[in-house]
């Protein structure tokens, strides 16, 4: 396996921690959106027949399926921490002689900003470095995380 392929599979095992917070983002909104179909007004349409339905049937289901959605959220924040937790753990101890690797690993990784991955420049400033350096550090540290952790999976 050559080195960017491992740069590559690092890269898809620490940008989980993205992925799992824009699903909890995402399951948030999708709560707003319930709340706002349950407490919404909407007009009469008297082209339409009419089917008398309960209204408190359906707010009930609604409010149910927000509880069962917090619940799921709940779980995610659960294996999001654990999940940073086991990375966090895994850069402090990378086997490295320069800590600015690890250190633009977690900024890239772990300091997310927004639930986004935080830009060259943002993590450059932080550091004190050149963008190309960073991207530099970067790929170095990918390829020395891929050897530390990932190479027997």
């Amino acid at each position: 396996m050559d080195d960017n392929e491992k740069a590559l599979i690092a890269k898809r095992y620490l940008s989980q921690i993205k992925f799992i917070e824009q699903n909890i983002n995402q399951r948030q909104q999708e709560i707003q959106m319930l709340y706002l179909a349950v407490s919404g007004v909407s007009a009469i349409r008297y082209d339409k027949d009419h089917i008398q339905t309960s209204a408190e049937n359906h707010v009930e289901n609604t409010l149910i399926r927000i509880e069962q959605i917090e619940d799921d959220i709940r779980r995610q924040v659960e294996v999001l921490a654990a999940f940073k937790h086991i990375i966090i753990n895994q850069l402090q101890s990378m086997d490295i002689n320069n800590q600015d690797m690890s250190n633009v690993l977690f900024e890239r990784y772990i300091n997310l900003n927004n639930r986004r991955f935080r830009s060259w420049y943002e993590i450059s400033n932080s550091m004190g470095f050149t963008e190309r350096h960073i991207r530099r550090l970067h790929k170095q540290a990918l390829i020395i995380f891929f050897d530390s952790f990932l190479n027997n999976r």
